[in-house]
């Protein structure tokens, strides 16, 4: 019988809800994250020595082998036009870079900020709460099912496989929105309010700057999210 791994697990809960020392015009997050990762391990040939036992159980043949990795996200609500609280991009967006700088799968991220943000706002659109205005101190906890390079990959040098043509022309435009933001390439500013290059994994760099590196390595230069090759 086939067993499958659940990728991902994520658990939001409310822990207070604050009144701010000044008026903030909008409702406010800080929500801690924690996030642990496990890794799969193979047996190499010297350990399995030969032995035809049959490894069908998965807890069997995965180590536990898991790292955890906490850090707190502060986040403003951005509600429509119509009241409505639906995820925007934005939001989207700066909760995948906190995903990713606590070590998780880019693959997950998507499910992973869907999931906080149905929550957060669930809790905000609780009349019995009365959050409008006010500091949600959440906790969210992570589990996560990571992916070690297969050898072929770990052969690879990556500037040696550049991205393909068609993923450069698929790269977005964004404008910069937050200040202090650093194109990794050039290692130069990249002034708030100006247009910028987006890779997949949501990091910008200027655009001559990063075709001009994905020309040589297909893999980010922060993540190394891999772009498709030739």
């Amino acid at each position: 019988m086939d067993q499958e791994i659940e990728n991902t697990r994520t658990d939001c809960w409310l822990e207070k809800i604050e009144d701010p020392e000044m008026e903030l015009g909008c409702t406010k997050l800080v929500m801690e994250i924690e996030a642990t990762i496990t890794y799969p391990a193979r047996y190499s040939e010297e350990e399995e020595d030969g032995d035809d036992e049959d490894y069908s159980d998965i807890n069997q043949i995965l180590a536990q082998d898991s790292n955890s990795y906490e850090d707190t996200l502060e986040l403003n609500f951005l509600m429509d036009d119509n009241n409505g609280t639906a995820p925007t991009r934005f939001m989207m967006e700066q909760i995948s870079s906190k995903l990713f700088d606590l070590n998780v799968p880019f693959r997950d991220h998507e499910s992973i900020a869907d999931k906080i943000l149905n929550d957060v706002f669930a809790v905000a659109r609780d009349p019995s709460r009365k959050a409008d205005g006010k500091i949600l101190c959440m906790r969210a906890v992570i589990h996560a099912f990571g992916e070690e390079l297969g050898d072929e990959d770990m052969d690879i040098d990556p500037k040696f496989v550049p991205a393909s043509k068609s993923a450069l022309e698929k790269l977005e435009r964004a404008i910069v929105v937050q200040v202090s933001t650093m194109c990794s390439v050039c290692r130069e500013e990249l002034v708030a309010g100006s247009e910028a290059t987006r890779m997949p994994c949501l990091h910008l760099y200027h655009e001559s700057c990063i075709v001009e590196w994905l020309g040589k390595s297909k893999y980010c230069p922060l993540c190394r999210y891999s772009m498709p090759s030739d």
